[in-house]
């Protein structure tokens, strides 16, 4: 994913290739003007069940690589908040 970025890797260890794109894509997020969270938008922490539960059922899933289950949408959109 580096790479197809352009984020320049070579020489760092296994852990870093994945923090500098952590960070790359923050700064991206902050540049194209998305600061806000979903809790800024009115989402709670109860409203996480439920998105995680439409979230399986939608159709652009199936384009995943891999087949994330209802907890890995729930961390996803808890980081959100």
């Amino acid at each position: 994913m580096t790479e197809v970025i352009g984020l320049d890797a070579r020489g760092v260890t296994s852990t870093t290739p994945c923090d500098s794109l952590v960070m790359e894509l923050e700064t991206l997020r902050r540049d194209c003007g998305v600061v806000a969270t979903l809790s800024n938008h009115g989402v709670g922490r109860s409203d996480v069940a439920f998105l995680a539960a439409n979230a399986l059922v939608d159709p652009c899933i199936v384009t995943n690589q891999r087949r994330p289950n209802r907890c890995d949408f729930e961390v996803v959109y808890e980081a959100a908040l």
